[in-house]
């Protein structure tokens, strides 16, 4: 990520190589950056930032491994970082960025900017996206919260979502 000085951001601030990654499908680790970088140097300055932002955000919040993942950059309760493990990944395009994260059907409570996807990342019926934008940012955290705690839920059961 570059903020606007032109230095790379604390999405820079794990190393390019993970030996414990057990990511499928993703390419290897190099390639995931620069798939990831290359979204990001096509995004405008304010997308970058309102990223930028959130993800200061969730490394102050949450205990979690950052992981860029071909276009997105995805976040994990523990390692490996794994599907079951991955509790929020962020996309973005030259004037719009998404969160997308993991719900638990039954207790989460959707507001009408908050989208109901089909399951990619996550099991159908349990996906949420949401754009990155400063007005939406109080809501995301307490999304990613609620996403978080069912992950890490998840993480200690036989089943997982």
């Amino acid at each position: 990520m570059i903020p606007h000085n032109g230095e790379k951001s604390c999405h820079k601030r794990l190393p390019k190589t993970n030996q414990n990654a057990q990511c499928s499908g993703g390419g290897d680790d190099d390639e995931n950056l620069s798939r990831w970088e290359s979204e990001l140097e096509k995004a405008s300055e304010h997308v970058r930032s309102n990223i930028d932002s959130l993800g200061s955000q969730i490394h102050q919040r949450f205990d979690c491994v950052e992981e860029p993942y071909s276009r997105w950059l995805k976040f994990s309760v523990k390692r490996p970082t794994e599907p079951k493990n991955t509790f929020a990944l962020i996309n973005c395009h030259q004037s719009t960025a998404n969160v997308m994260f993991r719900i638990e059907p039954d207790t989460f409570q959707n507001i009408q900017n908050v989208r109901k996807v089909a399951g990619w990342f996550f099991p159908r019926g349990t996906k949420r996206r949401m754009s990155i934008i400063k007005d939406n940012m109080s809501d995301i955290m307490s999304f990613l919260k609620h996403s978080y705690d069912t992950t890490l839920a998840l993480t200690k059961t036989q089943h997982h979502l």
